[in-house]
């Protein structure tokens, strides 16, 4: 799983650079329905066990570590368990500066809280990218 955590990194970075958002997000939608048709389901434990694995790879590429890239590597992963999930970004103001985060969520709860801290509440959410 280390090996397609880190390939769903890569190819998220990738793709961020060479496709549009609306079409990854297309492939991530098509990839997931997919795997509902098949039967697939995620495991017991397999949500942290993918949140945890993104982390350690996102780490170890060549790309500064990002929290978009790994909502969308872990959104990927989801996919193809047939987990329906959608892209929060939010951003606030603190002194000035304009700071800015990107988590994932199933059915409006936060997927996993490596990527999300209970502060983030305070982010003004610019939008719901699921569609």
């Amino acid at each position: 799983m280390l090996c397609a955590s880190y390939a769903a990194v890569t190819g998220v970075s990738l793709a961020l650079r060479l496709r549009s958002y609306p079409n990854l997000l297309r492939a991530i939608q098509s990839r997931a329905a997919r795997a509902r048709t098949a039967g697939r389901t995620i495991a017991p434990g397999e949500l942290d066990t993918f949140t945890r694995l993104i982390e350690i790879a996102d780490h170890h590429t060549p790309f500064p570590p990002s929290c978009l890239r790994r909502s969308l590597a872990l959104a990927w992963l989801l996919a193809s368990r047939g987990v329906m999930t959608e892209l929060r970004v939010g951003v606030t103001k603190v002194d000035d500066e304009l700071h800015g985060h990107a988590w994932l969520t199933i059915h409006g709860a936060p997927t996993a809280t490596i990527f999300y801290d209970p502060t983030f509440d305070e982010l003004e959410p610019l939008t719901s990218l699921s569609r």
